[in-house]
């Protein structure tokens, strides 16, 4: 069964009413089936049901974690069956349900240290490799890809980051760009659907920071840092993912919006 979703870290949960109601009023004209969310703050569970109702679907979750006010959750014109949520070794939480036939496995990962990331990752990496049925894992990933190399290479990016501690911590280890955290999954046995072969070049770059709302100084230049990867089972099906980049959208959060569909 074809699927079309999304992706979105929210920022603090669009908790000011002026982006709430901007946020509300573009769900609502989309068309996705499942929309995964990083950064629910304040959202309980009554809360997106609610919106959930408002926007067209008649499923949703919210994982109210007990270590982060920074939830994930999804809303579905489908059932959702939780499978598991985790909050060690994750920074704020993993959330991991089905929908239709594919597992859904939503994080938004360690937003300042790339080796806390490795353990994420290798968490992960260990959940993927137990399951042969379609999956996908989403969220706001706070790591660089190998495949952006070519393009983070050219615009000098790892000087940019060198400059300062807390960026060093967050994308760094060894003086280097820490690509370890993203590669653990690439060799779980996952494709970035949003990775297109030559973009640093042919396409303009997928970034999904910052945008014009940028409130995180972490946000230091242009980055890939929100993801649908997906395994072999799943990449059968032609999923195609990019980043939605619009005037809407701008100013709703400090990520952009990454959408995917496959048939």
């Amino acid at each position: 069964m074809g699927m079309n979703i999304l992706q979105y870290n929210v920022l603090d949960g669009c908790q000011d009413e002026e982006r709430l109601a901007g946020l509300d009023s573009w769900i609502t004209s989309q068309p996705y089936d499942v929309i995964g969310f990083n950064e629910l703050n304040g959202w309980i569970q009554s809360k997106l049901a609610s919106y959930a109702l408002r926007w067209g679907y008649g499923y949703s979750y919210v994982y109210e974690t007990h270590r982060s006010k920074y939830y994930v959750g999804l809303v579905s014109k489908f059932p959702i069956e939780i499978i598991s949520r985790t909050e060690e070794p994750f920074h704020h939480g993993l959330l991991h349900v089905k929908v239709n036939d594919v597992h859904f496995l939503i994080t938004h990962l360690c937003p300042s240290d790339s080796l806390k990331r490795e353990r994420e990752t290798e968490y992960i990496a260990g959940i993927v490799r137990s399951i042969t049925e379609p999956l996908l894992v989403m969220g706001d990933l706070n790591t660089l890809s190998p495949h952006d190399e070519p393009f983070y290479m050219e615009c000098g990016i790892a000087h940019t980051l060198a400059q300062e501690d807390r960026l060093r911590k967050k994308f760094m280890h060894g003086g280097m760009i820490n690509y370890k955290p993203m590669q653990i999954l690439l060799d779980a046995g996952l494709s970035d659907a949003g990775h297109h072969s030559g973009q640093e070049r042919e396409l303009p770059f997928q970034y999904s920071v910052p945008t014009s709302v940028n409130q995180d100084h972490m946000h230091a230049a242009c980055l890939r840092l929100d993801y649908v990867l997906v395994n072999e089972s799943l990449r059968k099906r032609g999923p195609a993912a990019s980043i939605v980049r619009d005037a809407h959208v701008d100013g709703l959060s400090d990520h952009y919006p990454i959408r995917c569909e496959w048939s």
